[in-house]
């Protein structure tokens, strides 16, 4: 345990409370579906609903709408996913030694005794089929030639997969494990922004995932990247969502984090991921804020139409009192 962790879980004893910083997000993202659906999962059992269908889950963006309609697809298989531990409770303290207990930073600060926190891990590691050779991968960043160990993976154990029909993706690598695990990657295009959040990266996934692929012709192996992803976030897009129950309750999800580790080499790969929430029971809604860069269309009749880009970098700013009168 690291000094910064022992600290965090010591405090986690006492009444003051300690909010876990959270380090500003890189180019790397991460979200992990299985955890959270879990999660909600265990509020519906300690609550007495029982399963996930007697929760009527609303969303309130296309994020949360796509995780919905993930869970809605999955009902039969979430409560059987392996390698996952799940734990609720009206003690933030509880639930924060829970997770230093199994490694992951503290995810609670305080909340009402009257909400109810929701968490659940998942830990699996996975060992390709065939073990792959050390290697090194070279490319072009700011000019200057960059080296990033790596390693080579024969054609029985990473399959490339060409994706037809698709503007985004055009080759899907599949690689096999000794369980029953199976892992997907695609290359997004050089000039491709990468997802914004969770959100965007489910969606990514999913297209990923559901594009019609075939077997290409590769008979010298694939080469990947070795791989050390450690990241405390928070997971903005999933607040507020809706959660109404069987007993006529209206809930809302709120202050979801998530701590997701995963590391890959040569010979396999190693995922450790925690996700947290806080069920508040009988919230009012909020209002929809507009908090991040936006398009806005002044439209006039038919014709003339006037477009404007608003980030708020250089042009959110109260205009002098008189401006509008």
């Amino acid at each position: 345990m690291s000094d910064v962790r022992r600290d965090l879980a010591a405090d986690t004893n006492s009444g003051v409370q300690n909010k876990t910083e959270l380090p500003q997000l890189t180019g790397s993202l991460a979200f992990t579906n299985g955890p959270a659906a879990r999660a909600l999962l265990e509020f519906a059992r300690v609550s007495g609903f029982g399963s996930l269908e007697s929760l009527r889950l609303t969303g309130r963006n296309f994020g949360q709408e796509e995780f919905i309609d993930w869970i809605a697809k999955h009902y039969a298989e979430i409560p059987q996913l392996r390698d996952l531990t799940s734990m609720a409770s009206h003690d933030w303290q509880i639930l924060n030694n829970f997770l230093v207990s199994n490694g992951f930073e503290p995810l609670f600060t305080r909340f009402s005794p009257s909400d109810m926190g929701i968490c659940s891990i998942v830990k699996k590691t996975m060992r390709w089929t065939t073990a792959g050779t050390l290697t090194t991968i070279c490319r072009e960043v700011g000019g200057e030639r960059q080296q990033y160990p790596g390693f080579k993976l024969s054609v029985d154990t990473a399959q490339l997969e060409v994706i037809a029909g698709d503007d985004l993706f055009t080759e899907r690598i599949r690689i096999t494990t000794q369980g029953n695990e199976t892992v997907y990657l695609a290359m997004l295009p050089e000039n491709e922004e990468g997802p914004r959040d969770g959100a965007h990266l489910l969606q990514l996934a999913r297209r990923m995932l559901g594009a019609h692929a075939y077997r290409g012709h590769n008979q010298a192996g694939v080469i990947l990247p070795m791989i050390d992803f450690d990241q405390v976030a928070e997971v903005d897009w999933l607040n507020d969502l809706g959660i109404d129950t069987p007993d006529g309750n209206s809930s809302t999800l709120a202050s979801c984090r998530q701590h997701v580790r995963f590391q890959m080499n040569e010979l396999g790969a190693k995922l450790e991921a925690a996700f947290a929430g806080v069920v508040t029971r009988g919230m009012a809604p909020r209002p929809f804020t507009v908090d991040r860069h936006f398009v806005l269309a002044v439209v006039d009749g038919t014709t003339s139409t006037t477009v404007l880009y608003l980030h708020p970098d250089d042009c959110w700013s109260k205009p002098p009192a008189d401006a509008i009168a």
